[in-house]
C-alpha cells in the first residue's frame, strides 16, 4: 500500500468512525460487517478521486444516491 492510499483508508476510517444514523443510515448500517466496511470504503475513496471531492463530501454524496 502506497502513502497515499494508506492516507484516504485512514481518513476514511476517522470519518466512519463517527458515523451517525440520522445524518447517513446508509453507511452506518454497511459498516457494520467487515465486508460492508471494506464495501464502503472502496465506494468513498474511488468517488472522492473521481470526482475530486474530499472524503467526507463523497460519503455525503453517496449517502443520496443510496438512499
Amino acid at each position: 500500500m502506497n502513502e497515499v492510499e494508506n492516507a484516504l483508508r485512514t481518513e476514511v476510517k476517522k470519518q466512519l468512525s463517527t458515523c451517525s444514523h440520522e445524518v447517513t443510515p446508509v453507511f452506518c448500517q454497511m459498516i457494520q460487517s467487515k465486508e460492508g466496511y471494506l464495501k464502503a470504503e472502496t465506494m468513498v475513496i474511488r468517488y472522492a478521486i473521481q470526482n475530486q471531492v474530499s472524503i467526507g463530501a463523497a460519503i455525503s454524496q453517496l449517502e443520496v444516491e443510496l438512499e
